[in-house]
């Protein structure tokens, strides 16, 4: 609040609120005009755009601005320097990497969310209750037990990464929230196969395990983890004074699309004690078709 204390007027009230709704209004209406336009039309655009030079200037040598530059002025720059070059990911024809398209509906969605902005972590609020339900949902339609919990990440990656840090706590033999990992003990190993995704790597240096003590397992001829090679890796652990914590199997590799034996991988970790993780960011979902859903069953 502020006050004109030469004239004593009252307070005027400081605000983020746009100065003119209806001007917003009629921006936000301009806004989903184009994208819908845009969107409609991808077919007919190409699947990918060089950005020019002087475009590309323009965004990385642009100085840090000092006054507004209005709401208008920035969309007519999103216009004209960002949404003709994205990386692809939206059109019918991009087939590079495991990027997903999104769906007009989920834009929207996405609006709804963030004019909202909902804090998560907690509280007495729908939003959160509608967190819960589609984790419920979710967890139904793979078959996962009753009671089956879980969060929303924001990717694949950030998923898994916080699975391998829920295995650490679960089987690391201390308590790492209060101890940490240091004190010279034995030392923590984690399992893969040579076709796991780089989270994983980037999991254990994050998680302070380090890439010494992950162990990268041979695979067969299709793509599949060895199990034998995992028996015999775990074994060779364990006579060194390590402590194995950790079977990372895949649902779906990103290089071909493998699915590592699941089922023998659950009954291999259920006898050594160890936790198991399953990748399942690019195949999971293979659960939904009668088809294919036998080849994640261990899940």
């Amino acid at each position: 609040m502020t006050r004109d204390t030469a004239t004593g007027t009252s307070p005027k009230e400081l605000t983020l609120d746009p100065g003119d709704w209806e001007s917003f209004r009629a921006l936000g209406h301009r806004m989903l005009d184009d994208m819908v336009d845009h969107l409609s039309t991808l077919r007919e655009q190409p699947a990918w755009r060089q950005v020019p030079e002087p475009v590309r200037a323009s965004l990385l040598e642009e100085p840090l601005p000092r006054l507004p530059q209005g709401d208008e002025a920035v969309y007519e720059e999103f216009l004209r320097n960002i949404r003709p070059y994205p990386n692809g990911n939206i059109h019918p024809r991009f087939f590079g990497w495991v990027q997903g398209t999104g769906t007009p509906l989920a834009m929207l969605a996405d609006m709804l969310a963030s004019g909202l902005n909902p804090h998560l972590a907690g509280l007495n609020h729908a939003p959160a209750l509608v967190e819960q339900k589609v984790v419920s949902w979710l967890a139904t339609l793979m078959g996962f037990p009753e009671g089956t919990s879980g969060v929303l990440e924001s990717g694949g990656t950030m998923a898994s990464i916080l699975g391998l840090a829920v295995a650490r706590h679960a089987k690391a033999g201390v308590d790492v929230r209060k101890q940490g990992l240091q004190g010279g003990r034995a030392m923590l190993t984690v399992y893969c196969s040579t076709e796991t995704h780089g989270w994983v790597q980037k999991g254990v240096e994050l998680l302070g395990i380090g890439t010494d003590w992950l162990r990268r397992i041979p695979v067969d001829e299709q793509f599949r983890m060895k199990t034998g090679a995992l028996r015999e890796a775990v074994a060779a652990d364990r006579a060194a004074g390590h402590r194995p914590i950790c079977v990372v199997g895949t649902a779906g590799t990103v290089n071909t699309g493998a699915v590592d034996d699941l089922n023998a991988l659950a009954d291999f970790c259920q006898a050594e004690g160890l936790w198991l993780h399953v990748d399942g960011a690019f195949g999971a979902l293979a659960r939904l078709s009668p088809r294919l859903a036998p080849l994640v069953a261990g899940l």
